[in-house]
């Protein structure tokens, strides 16, 4: 996992300031969560972080490359929402399969990590259904095992244990100590 550090990250939005000068180091392998009231930017920072939001000054940096002007699709992160973003049109197996085929990892490689993390995860159960079918908690935990079956440089998590139930946290919360991400 990458270091992150965002140094002096500012965004303004229609002469609104939406981040003002944010800076931060996250080290690697450092699981670092962020904590405020509603509209204190949690969600903006994220956003910046992936590249979905232009920041209008400052840097953001993994490993001390600079990604500020770097698009998304070029910062090799993974990331999940609030919102459910899976694949209406794929069922659990291909959600995970997809970000596998789209870098061209093998089909064995991919049915090994789609195994690995189905077990990891508690999905081997539901990978044949379709994400309409799914209650909210596994809506949720499919979309972290699509944004870690990846394997990428910086995973970011934008609420992700919102949905789940008290057990589920607490095993993914075990699981996730010693993690390099960042989480709203």
């Amino acid at each position: 996992m990458a270091r992150i550090t965002l140094d002096q990250v500012s965004r303004t939005v229609d002469g609104n300031h939406i981040l003002d000068g944010v800076s931060f180091d996250a080290a690697e392998g450092e699981f670092v969560g962020l904590i405020g009231g509603s509209g204190a930017g949690k969600t903006s920072i994220i956003r910046a972080i992936a590249g979905f939001d232009p920041i209008t000054a400052g840097s953001i940096l993994f490993d001390g490359d600079d990604m500020t002007e770097t698009p998304t699709r070029d910062r090799d992160i993974g990331i999940v929402t609030q919102g459910n973003t899976l694949f209406p049109t794929k069922r659990v197996r291909g959600n995970l399969l997809f970000p596998l085929w789209a870098r061209g990892v093998s089909r064995e490689e991919a049915q090994a990590r789609v195994d690995a993390e189905s077990r990891a995860n508690a999905l081997t159960h539901i990978l044949d259904r379709w994400p309409a079918t799914l209650s909210g908690g596994e809506q949720q935990l499919t979309q972290i095992a699509r944004a870690l079956i990846r394997r990428p440089r910086v995973f970011l998590m934008d609420e992700p244990l919102a949905n789940l139930d008290p057990p589920t946290r607490r095993r993914l919360r075990r699981n996730w100590s010693g993690c390099s991400m960042g989480m709203a």
